[in-house]
């Protein structure tokens, strides 16, 4: 499958009636912690009788919709202290300096897929930080011409969110512009994800009895982690490319 798992097992030419030379599987093990993603929330009982909108379903959307957005967040760019190790800040990253300060421009984006594992060409996608989203709709190719804007109809059509074939996700949860990481080209199959329990919500009207309010508890443990610890480095020896490509 590629450059990543002939290093996994190592193959050898053989001539004719020669004894085969043996070959051993390499693996790693990795260690997944169940680190705990919680919170919780007070609310009237009064409110809870009297909402016209069902105030507790209400409740059970907003807490799952919460710890997916803080998942994602580490995910991204988690320091793996106490949560997980993001992607951004994977030892296996590779990064690449931009040519300008507070810019993202083609050169940058050449540079970043040429620095691609070349198996994740057709799987990677691209985050940016949507205060790089202005950066990107002035982007223009080698021919000078617009990469996110139709040719035909302008800026009156919503802009086509795809780079170099591979779609492009604006999302708040990395970097702002001129930081590293405000623009990524990440491979999330290289990625392990690892659920330990399902979401759990509790409610108590016991912790403020004398308030008549309701508690509501919410706990999932989960872990995150890069598939690969470093860089690849190609049978050139020389060139080192990543399923997690970071502009710096």
């Amino acid at each position: 499958l590629g450059d990543v798992y002939k290093r996994q097992v190592q193959m050898y030419w053989t001539a004719e009636a020669q004894t085969r030379t043996e070959t051993e599987p390499a693996f790693k093990q990795m260690e997944l912690k169940a680190w705990e993603l919680s919170g919780y929330s007070v609310s009237s009982n009064v409110l809870l009788q009297d909402s016209v909108i069902g105030l507790e379903k209400f409740l059970m959307t907003l807490f799952a919709k919460s710890l997916a957005w803080f998942e994602e967040y580490a995910f991204l760019q988690g320091n793996g202290a106490g949560k997980p190790q993001g992607m951004l800040t994977a030892a296996a990253a590779v990064s690449v300096n931009r040519q300008g300060a507070n810019l993202v421009q083609f050169a940058d984006v050449a540079g970043m897929w040429a620095k691609l594992l070349p198996i994740s060409w057709g799987k990677a996608v691209w985050t940016c930080s949507p205060s790089v989203v202005p950066q990107l709709l002035q982007l223009k190719d080698g021919s000078n011409r617009a990469i996110f804007i139709s040719i035909d109809q302008g800026a009156t059509k919503s802009p086509n969110w795809s780079l170099l074939g591979r779609p492009v996700f604006p999302t708040e949860k990395v970097p702002a512009l001129g930081t590293k990481g405000d623009l990524m080209l990440l491979d999330p199959s290289f990625y392990v994800l690892g659920d330990r329990m399902q979401i759990e919500i509790a409610a108590s009207e016991h912790v403020n009895f004398l308030k008549n309010q309701m508690t509501w508890r919410v706990v999932e443990r989960v872990d995150g982690q890069p598939w690969l610890d470093k860089p690849v480095t190609l049978q050139d020896t020389v060139t080192q490319v990543s399923p997690f490509v970071v502009l710096n």
